[in-house]
């Protein structure tokens, strides 16, 4: 991965720290993929995470919740959040998938 501004390293440790907060009791993995985690973004780039090991009904609850927590956040680009399962994440593997956590 490219390095990464300190800037943009500043917003994904805050927008990490959102999941952290809101994942803290659930065994998941969260993944930065996309033009974000290759470090080749654009001003106007969304950030892309998928996250892996919630059941449906939870990963809508974080989805929700995130979204609100980003709406106040100093977070200056869009965060696109998918569920993937490993099935998923075997076919992404051609993009760069850069750990966030593993909680």
């Amino acid at each position: 991965m490219a390095l990464i501004e300190k800037k943009e390293e500043r917003f994904l440790k805050e927008l990490k720290q959102a999941v952290l907060n809101l994942l803290k009791d659930k065994q998941c993995t969260v993944f930065l993929f996309g033009s974000r985690a290759r470090g080749n973004y654009r001003c106007s780039s969304d950030a892309d995470i998928a996250v892996e090991g919630l059941s449906e009904e939870e990963f809508k609850r974080f989805k929700r919740s995130l979204d609100e927590l980003l709406e106040e956040s100093r977070i200056p680009f869009s965060v696109d959040i998918t569920s993937t399962g490993q099935a998923d994440l075997e076919l992404s593997k051609s993009l760069p998938i850069i750990q966030l956590l593993d909680i």
